[in-house]
């Protein structure tokens, strides 16, 4: 794993220098599937921010690692409103898709509450969660006319690229979430410094569009055995 992570790290630095973008990207690293064990064998090797896709797996692993009060969990997969309750154990949720689950962040008490990005479905694939990019705008009208903009930490966007093998698709998707990432600061007046983009089969093309996180699972800790 860790000439695995080191090659990784360094193909990152590589492509954000030589990019337009010139982003510090940080890397988070998909641990669903993955035991404590090996989540430990990554902390050994540097990593430091672990990324969970459904939130009670999420926790037990947490609760288990609660003594490396160093680690960042973010939760990265689809999130249901019924949940939202157990989330305080995150720094960041990459995946608000709707006014009614950001609301549900406003029962949190200040400091337990954790940052937000807003998904876009930049794809318009059907089975891709996020806010379709037609309402992108509608949203974040509703956002500022509620003033939860104020109240909790909208750090910026994620999205997922399509499923595909198409580069030329991946790389339109991820300009067009580039683009709103900009013109929505603009716009509304806000201030971004995340753009979550790129996973293990297409975080180089999202680098080059600008992106300053990527998810990256199998590349780091090979493929998941699901069960």
């Amino acid at each position: 794993m860790k000439e695995r992570i080191e090659k990784l790290l360094e193909e990152i630095e590589n492509l954000s220098t030589k990019g337009n973008f010139k982003e510090k990207i940080t890397l988070v690293a998909v641990t669903k599937t993955f035991d404590v064990d090996t989540i430990l064998e990554a902390y050994r090797c540097g990593l430091r921010i672990f990324g969970e896709n459904k939130v009670q797996e999420a926790i037990s692993k947490i609760d288990a690692m609660k003594d490396y009060k160093d680690i960042q969990w973010h939760l990265i997969g689809h999130l249901q409103s019924n949940k939202v309750k157990k989330c305080k154990v995150f720094s960041l949720i990459h995946s608000i898709d709707s006014i009614k689950l950001l609301e549900e962040f406003l029962k949190f008490e200040d400091s337990e509450r954790p940052d937000l990005l807003i998904q876009i479905n930049s794809s318009a694939e059907e089975s891709k969660s996020g806010i379709p990019l037609e309402n992108v705008y509608d949203f974040f009208d509703k956002v500022l006319e509620l003033e939860l903009n104020k109240k909790i930490k909208i750090r910026g966007l994620m999205t997922i690229g399509p499923l595909t093998e198409d580069k030329k698709e991946i790389r339109i998707a991820f300009k067009k979430t580039r683009k709103f990432y900009e013109d929505l600061q603009y716009k509304y007046n806000l201030t971004f410094d995340i753009l979550s983009m790129g996973m293990s089969s297409d975080y180089r093309i999202a680098i080059e569009e600008g992106s300053n996180m990527i998810r990256i699972g199998s590349l780091i800790f090979g493929e998941r055995k699901y069960v």
